[in-house]
């Protein structure tokens, strides 16, 4: 059968390429519907022949392509993220939200517990379902030093708690800082924080090897995969919201806590890495198991 994706083009030509990789007999075709006026032709030529159409955006407002989906009568996956459970609970606090999508699917999949809990609050019934995967990665044995390093988009520094850490870098100076996404801070530079900016996956993976501690302060959240890199690579993961093998932190007060007592767990067994935590994370989130269980949901719905 034939499988229309559509959704930001980062994710989803990975994720087409990832189905293509573990299946041959459904056809995936990713089409660029939100930026491109040919690509919604190409949709609107192929939809009436595929089975299931898989939107890779929750979506709480009008989507021309999605209305089509409906007047075809076609199978519908919505795979929620973190930014489009966030904006579907502004539009539904301000009774702006369009349903219609939501409630027509076949399947609105989640990989994360704070998206679950968004979604029933609109009434749904949501499933897990992972899409995210990680590949066995060389690690190391041992730190050389203790390094914080955190994720944070230049546009969104505030939304993904740029202002703590930097009061968590000027109350520890004798500890390095790096920040990755951002060029710069609008507050006095500080000279134990380092600002990267765009960095490449290798680059990133190579940060991960040397900082034993991960940092992400988001006020809203999907399953992160900067976060299930992180716990991968045995890095101690500080995190705003609950998750297997991370350290929550619910306020600044309990950042700094927290980050003590993990520079002092670290110093008690050597600066090595958590590699009980790494095995764990990557066992369940193996490539193929992930994929192939995506493929199998796909086959069901579109039966």
């Amino acid at each position: 059968m034939i499988v229309l994706i559509t959704g930001l083009p980062l994710f989803c030509k990975r994720f087409t390429a990832d189905l293509k990789e573990f299946d041959s007999k459904n056809t995936y075709i990713f089409l660029d519907t939100y930026n491109s006026k040919i690509a919604q032709l190409k949709f609107l030529m192929l939809l009436p022949f595929s089975k299931v159409v898989i939107s890779l955006n929750g979506v709480s407002d009008n989507s021309g392509s999605l209305n089509w989906v409906l007047f075809w009568k076609k199978k519908l996956i919505l795979q929620w993220m973190g930014t489009d459970s966030l904006l579907a609970l502004e539009r539904f606090k301000n009774k702006t939200i369009l349903r219609k999508y939501m409630d027509y699917a076949s399947l609105n999949s989640v990989d994360f517990q704070l998206l679950y809990d968004d979604l029933v609050k609109f009434g749904l019934k949501p499933e897990y379902l992972d899409y995210k995967f990680l590949e066995k990665k060389e690690l190391i044995s041992e730190y050389n030093e203790i390094k914080v390093l955190s994720y944070i988009p230049q546009s969104r520094q505030d939304f993904y708690g740029m202002n703590w850490i930097y009061n968590l870098a000027k109350s520890n100076p004798n500890f390095s800082f790096t920040i990755i996404g951002s060029e710069n801070y609008y507050l006095e530079a500080l000279s134990n924080i380092e600002f990267k900016g765009w960095v490449s996956q290798e680059e990133n993976f190579s940060l991960m090897k040397s900082h034993p501690i991960c940092l992400r302060l988001t006020e809203h959240d999907g399953c992160s995969l900067f976060v299930l890199q992180a716990l991968a690579f045995g890095s101690e993961v500080l995190w705003t919201f609950p998750y297997e093998n991370t350290h929550l932190v619910k306020s600044e007060e309990e950042l700094q806590i927290k980050f003590e007592k993990i520079i002092f767990e670290l110093n008690q067994r050597n600066l090595k890495p958590n590699l009980k935590q790494s095995e764990l994370i990557i066992s369940k989130f193996v490539k193929e198991k992930v994929i192939k269980n995506y493929i199998d949901k796909i086959n069901s719905i579109g039966k």
